[in-house]
C-alpha cells in the first residue's frame, strides 16, 4: 500500500526484501511525521494549539530545505544523495506533523468552548521555541540508519515511514471530526478510532485508485 503515497521510482527507492516501499524523500517526511506524533502524544501536548509567534515560525522554517531540494532536483540542477534526501524529508515531516497536531487542538478548543459556552482562554503552545529548534535536526539522525549494516536502519526507517503513513492520514481524519470533540474522558476512545478508520479508509481509496490507474 506505500504505492499510494509514493511514487516509488526505481532509482530512488530502495528495496526490503526485494520489496519496493517508500522512496528515501518519503522515507523521511513520513518518519519525521511519526516521530513527531509519537513525541507530541506521549508529551500529552494534543490537546494544545497553535501559538502565534517563534514556534509556529520555526517549524514552518523547516519546510523551506524541502521545499528548496524539490525545486533544485526538479529543475536539474542537482541530484542529492539518499541521506540528504532523508535528512530534508524528516525536517519537513516534522514541522508538518507539529503543525498539524497544532491546529488539531486549537480546532478542539474552540468546538469545545462553543459547546460549553465558556470563554477560550489562551491556548498552550503545541511545541516550545526549545523544542522547535532542536526536535527536527536532532530527528534528523535517523537518515544515517540508511547506512546501519545487514539493513537493519533501512527496515527500521520503512517500518517508521508507514507508521508515519497511518499517523497523517490518521491526523487528517481527526481534523475532520474536529468540530465535534468528545466531552468525556472514554469518548476519546471512539473519536481516535474513528480517525484512524478515517485514515485508513483514505489510504485503502488511493491505493485502489492506483491500482486502477496501472491497469488502465
Amino acid at each position: 500500500m506505500a504505492g499510494a503515497v509514493c511514487h516509488q521510482l526505481p532509482h530512488l527507492t530502495p528495496t526490503v526484501g526485494g520489496a519496493a516501499l517508500l522512496c528515501y524523500r518519503c522515507l523521511g517526511i513520513y518518519g519525521g511525521m511519526a516521530l513527531a506524533a509519537g513525541y507530541l502524544v506521549i508529551g500529552g501536548k494534543l490537546g494544545r494549539g497553535l501559538s502565534k509567534g517563534r514556534p509556529t515560525a520555526l517549524l514552518a522554517l523547516w519546510l523551506t530545505p524541502l521545499v528548496l531540494d524539490e525545486v533544485l532536483v526538479t529543475l536539474g540542477v542537482w541530484d542529492p544523495p539518499p541521506w540528504w534526501r532523508v535528512a530534508t524529508g524528516v525536517l519537513g515531516g516534522t514541522a508538518l506533523m507539529a503543525l498539524g497536531i497544532g491546529l488539531l487542538g486549537a480546532s478542539w478548543r474552540r468546538a469545545r468552548a462553543r459547546r460549553e459556552g465558556m470563554h477560550l482562554g489562551e491556548l498552550g503552545s503545541v511545541i516550545k521555541i526549545s523544542e522547535a529548534i532542536l526536535l527536527p535536526p536532532a530527528l534528523c539522525a535517523i537518515s544515517l540508519g540508511l547506512y546501519f549494516p545487514g539493513g537493519i536502519g533501512l527496515w527500521t526507517l520503512e517500518a517508521l515511514g508507514l507508521l508515519g503513513v497511518l499517523s497523517a492520514f490518521t491526523t487528517a481524519g481527526a481534523l475532520l471530526l474536529s468540530s465535534w470533540p468528545p466531552l468525556t474522558r472514554k469518548g476519546w476512545w471512539g473519536y481516535g478510532a474513528a480517525a484512524v478508520i478515517i485514515g485508513l479508509a483514505a489510504w485503502t481509496v488511493l491505493w485502489m485508485l492506483r491500482g486502477c490507474g496501472e491497469v488502465m
